[in-house]
């Protein structure tokens, strides 16, 4: 229970009311009182008392471990604890004012600058403490359950580990940039520190009213605008993640059910599609009112843990992962929150979620999916691959730009340009105002110099904010076809950077540094197909027909490139590297220059 070490940080970025998108940093220092749960008997009275704190006007931070179910209800089966306490809750008289900047940045924190040029691991080489084949058997002998009527659903999950590179909390920071998870925490006890990009609503207490939002059902994000708006469209018809997610709905039901006014339990959303810079996760919501004066600790009894990351029905789910699973989950999958002044309280499902231990040597973190009669085991392998790349990956969060021929006044394409920048906004989740980019760039041209041909570059910044500037073009000339030179490594056609135009254009500029003399530089990826220039699209004539590369080879569709094809005057067809010295005539494509003849340089 009480103990005298005390906590060195807690940060909360959870919102303030369950509408709100973007969360409200809080920042906790010298706490009145820490609690910590040894034993299951010590975790009931540990919550009583940190909500107490939080009735009397104070603050209450903490989390309760997956493995601390048996204290609400002794058929819960779990693993004994590991090195996370079955709960721990800081008990403060304020929230800290005096937070430095640099220390706890806001949202915006981790700029491009700051990111590493591959755009990879935020962590460190990832461990899996589960072989394939033992997770193959694994999803077999569930399946088996299944069939047999044990269950409907268990959600069996995988555990990794790695070795840090940097603190702990800056860790956190960027995998909370990275995944945007709107329940979002790091808390240190001093021998152990958690960090928690949870994207799931536990359940949100305001007074007597008790919201749920269970998450069930994963996609990756694709890599283009379209195709990412299909995959939320597969997601949402999907009838395996539908059924999976409506089970674990009706769950959530009965347990609410359990502490609710009669006939108050309602559904209020099911089956949406929730964007994450990573992934989709398919989400419903369920409501009720509580019964007058309901204990947080009863609330906890009834719903604890979430059906999302059990399965149902939960007991017989419970005894399947206790059989199946390595090692205990400790902190992930439980419960972090936050009790509010006068006793409101959020709290949100421990996934995302990751904690060291050990002095830091080693970063403990875990992944898993809900197996289900209809699942096959390499599909919930591609699930558990998903998650964890939301994991470890940093997602490029851009400034977009759009560079707009202007003629006598006016800007060229420029519808085209806008559909342009709105799909990728509509992508990275940018707020896009098509009246307000038009006034920008048009106060923009009316300051320029007054030339025949004008350049204007119209940024979006990520906050929503217009940023247009214009300057006299004129392109330098030239008596012939210009000489252009091939990229001297491959490019990765996963990297999103790659799709939209954004302004982290390092791996245009690094290419085009390699070849300074040339006028361009021909990308190409890792099966030797010919991709785009750094600074325009490539068509190359064979046999009287006009071609360039397609998108899915890892390129931006420019805004001249989509208006000749639709035209018919060019078409798409995959281009290798080795076909280029055979080519008629190539041309570098864009909107600011036209057509500009190339030839391959000499290698």
């Amino acid at each position: 229970m009480p103990i005298d070490q005390p906590v060195l940080t807690a940060v909360v970025d959870f919102p303030d009311h369950h509408s709100s998108l973007r969360p409200t940093r809080r920042v906790f220092r010298a706490p009145a009182r820490v609690l910590r749960a040894a034993t299951l008997t010590d975790v009931v009275p540990m919550i009583d008392e940190a909500e107490r704190h939080a009735r009397a006007g104070g603050w209450s931070v903490g989390f309760v471990s997956y493995e601390a179910a048996p204290a609400f209800d002794a058929a819960l089966a779990a693993m004994p604890p590991g090195s996370v306490p079955l709960a721990w809750f800081a008990l403060f008289d304020a929230v800290d004012a005096d937070v430095a900047a640099d220390e706890f940045p806001p949202d915006e924190s981790v700029s491009d600058s700051a990111l590493p040029a591959e755009h990879s691991s935020l962590l460190g080489e990832l461990r899996s403490g589960t072989s394939e084949a033992v997770y193959v058997d694994a999803v077999r002998r569930i399946k088996e359950y299944i069939s047999a009527g044990d269950a409907y659903q268990v959600n069996f999950t995988v555990p990794f580990t790695l070795t840090p590179e940097g603190a702990p909390l800056a860790i956190y920071e960027r995998m909370r940039s990275a995944q945007a998870g709107r329940y979002s925490s790091f808390l240190d006890l001093g021998d152990v520190q958690i960090m928690s990009a949870s994207p799931e609503l536990f359940f949100d207490r305001r007074g007597t009213a008790v919201r749920c939002r269970p998450m069930k059902g994963t996609r990756a994000r694709s890599l283009t605008s379209a195709a990412d708006s299909a995959q939320a469209r597969a997601l949402r018809a999907s009838e395996k993640d539908r059924a999976e997610n409506t089970m674990i709905v009706d769950l959530t039901r009965n347990d609410l059910g359990r502490v609710a006014r009669i006939g108050t339990v309602c559904v209020t959303s099911l089956h949406e599609a929730e964007r994450y810079p990573s992934v989709w996760q398919l989400t419903s919501t369920v409501e009720a009112e509580l019964v007058a004066d309901l204990d947080l600790s009863a609330l906890f009894r009834a719903l604890f843990p979430a059906g999302s990351i059990t399965g149902a029905p939960k007991i017989r789910a419970m005894e399947i992962i206790r059989e199946l699973e390595a090692r205990p989950r400790e902190v992930y999958c439980g419960s972090i929150g936050i009790i509010r002044p006068g006793g409101d309280a959020t709290f949100n499902v421990a996934i995302r979620t990751a904690w060291t231990a050990d002095a830091g040597d080693t970063v403990h973190l875990d992944a898993g999916g809900a197996v289900t009669s209809d699942s096959t085991a390499a599909g919930e392998l591609d699930e558990v691959r998903t998650k964890v790349n939301a994991f470890t990956t940093l997602p490029v969060s851009p400034d977009l730009f759009e560079t707009i021929r202007v003629e006598a006044g006016v800007p060229q394409r420029l519808e085209r340009h806008l559909e342009r920048l709105r799909t990728s906004a509509s992508y990275f989740d940018i707020p896009f105002n098509g009246e307000c980019a038009r006034a920008s760039l048009q106060d923009a041209i009316g300051v320029a110099p007054f030339t025949p041909v004008a350049r204007a570059r119209l940024t979006l910044r990520r906050d929503g904010r217009y940023l247009a500037t214009a300057a006299p073009f004129v392109d330098a000339p030239s008596d012939g076809a210009r000489p252009v030179g091939i990229a001297p490594r491959p490019m990765d056609r996963t990297d999103v950077r790659f799709y939209h135009k954004t302004h982290d254009r390092r791996i245009y500029d690094d290419a085009l540094s390699a070849h300074g003399d040339y006028f361009d530089v021909l990308l190409w990826n890792a099966e030797a197909e010919v991709t785009e220039f750094t600074r325009g699209n490539l068509v190359v004539e064979r046999e009287r027909q006009l071609r360039t590369p397609p998108v899915q080879s890892g390129l931006l569709a420019g805004v001249l490139r989509g208006e000749l094809l639709e035209a018919g005057v060019i078409g798409e067809r995959v281009i290798r590297v080795s076909e280029l010295r055979g080519a008629s005539r190539m041309w570098f494509v864009n909107a600011l220059r036209g057509w500009i003849p190339v030839v391959l340089a000499p290698t």
